[in-house]
């Protein structure tokens, strides 16, 4: 039987010190052939290019010369692994840490039913390695407007979706459904977005419980919070407008919520985002139910 061939895929947006220490985590696990590792850097303005280069020789270092959002970044690396005919991409937020039998685990759960289309990894905090952010993904509440983590294998039987974070993905799902959504998407939901379409024609979800992931929370955008909250909101929108009719309901509810929540925790910047985010396409929602 011959060796499985994946490509691991990193996206790096000025955060080279992440990116080099998910990579060193990489490379000193178990040893497995045909396995590629390709960061992307998706448009830094710092000095990411050559620290990386520097630091890790051995990798496929694509540059793009602008950042295309998560899911446009990581769709190159997507399209260029289903080109160079490979089993399965592997998905890994940059500022993740891996443990030594990661991906072996996520392979033997692929491997156990051709049906299953994407795989994801028990999340754990960077600096609590006994605290499960997620139990590979989450599920979808359309009556709130929320994505719900869970939390242990108890509640497994939810899952709707795998996060980003750490996704195994056979690549003839991706030759079915397609890729990232990037020209709805910029950052947010996409993953979501993904395992819909894929549970949708008939791929199944799964979670390898022995794949452990440390992750830390939203590097990207650690300094510029308001901006998460922009993008969130609008892709959720977005999300809700594209899977539900009546869309209006989840919109409504859920922007509510996280307006009284900025409200309360006297985020002002994050309130504008939402407040603009509200006035753009509350109308989008409205028009879904016409469809």
């Amino acid at each position: 039987m011959r060796n499985l061939k994946v490509n691991i895929i990193i996206l790096n947006w000025n955060g080279w010190n992440d990116t080099i220490n998910c990579v060193n985590s990489i490379q000193h696990a178990d040893a497995m052939e045909d396995v590629q590792i390709i960061v992307i850097d998706n448009g830094s303005t710092d000095d990411s290019i050559t620290r990386i280069k520097e630091a890790c020789p051995d990798i496929e270092l694509i540059q793009n010369d602008r950042n295309l959002g998560f899911g446009g970044g990581c769709n190159i690396g997507l399209l260029k692994s289903m080109d160079d005919n490979v089993d399965f991409v592997w998905l890994l937020n940059n500022d993740t840490i891996i443990n030594t039998e990661s991906l072996k685990e996520l392979l033997k759960i692929a491997n156990s039913d051709t049906g299953i289309g994407i795989v994801g990894s028990v999340i754990y905090c960077m600096d609590d390695e006994n605290t499960i952010k997620t139990w590979g993904g989450g599920y979808i509440n359309f009556w709130t407007g929320s994505a719900k983590h869970i939390h242990s294998k108890q509640g497994a039987s939810k899952l709707q979706y795998i996060t980003g974070a750490s996704m195994l993905i056979r690549t003839n799902t991706l030759r079915e459904v397609g890729v990232f959504d990037d020209a709805t998407y910029f950052m947010y939901w996409e993953d979501t977005d993904l395992c819909f379409r894929a549970v949708k024609e008939g791929w199944r979800l799964a979670v390898a419980e022995k794949s452990k992931i440390l992750h830390k929370e939203s590097a990207s955008f650690r300094n510029n919070h308001h901006l998460l909250v922009k993008y969130f909101n609008q892709s959720a929108v977005m999300f809700f407008c594209k899977f539900y009719r009546f869309c209006v309901i989840p919109v409504t509810i859920g922007l509510s919520g996280r307006l009284i929540k900025r409200v309360i925790n006297k985020d002002y910047k994050g309130l504008k985002e939402i407040i603009l985010v509200s006035r753009r396409q509350f109308t989008r929602s409205l028009l879904c139910i016409f469809k």
